[in-house]
């Protein structure tokens, strides 16, 4: 037999009802070159940056108040290519919605304790 998987990388969160994993070309290889003989790994069209970017954007617009929603639409590229701490007091980023941060957010952190 043969096997195409496709896994989600930089992709916002998608998939119902859940979405648990996004693999790097490493975690892809590492699922199957146990088992099976690695032929390649691809990006394919379908899956190209461009993608992710514009899902990314659209989502961040519509996850804000209308005002800064606005001001974000305004902005240029070049005004959204500088180092992430420079955007922290921001409207567009202060008011973002507490959803749309679950969504698009580098990383999520859980904090537990043993009972």
């Amino acid at each position: 037999g043969r096997l195409m998987c496709c896994a989600a990388f930089l992709a916002p969160v998608h998939g119902y009802p859940n979405h648990y994993y996004n693999m790097t070309e490493q975690g892809l290889r590492n699922l199957f070159e146990d088992s099976l003989e690695v032929e390649k790994v691809s990006v394919l069209e379908s899956t190209l940056p461009i993608w992710s970017l514009t899902w990314m954007l659209r989502s961040w617009a519509n996850g804000l108040p209308p005002k800064a929603r606005s001001e974000f639409l305004q902005m240029k590229v070049a005004e959204l290519m500088g180092s992430g701490q420079a955007y922290l007091k921001s409207r567009f980023v202060k008011e973002l919605s507490s959803e749309k941060n679950f969504e698009l957010a580098t990383a999520i952190t859980l904090f537990a304790r043993k009972s």
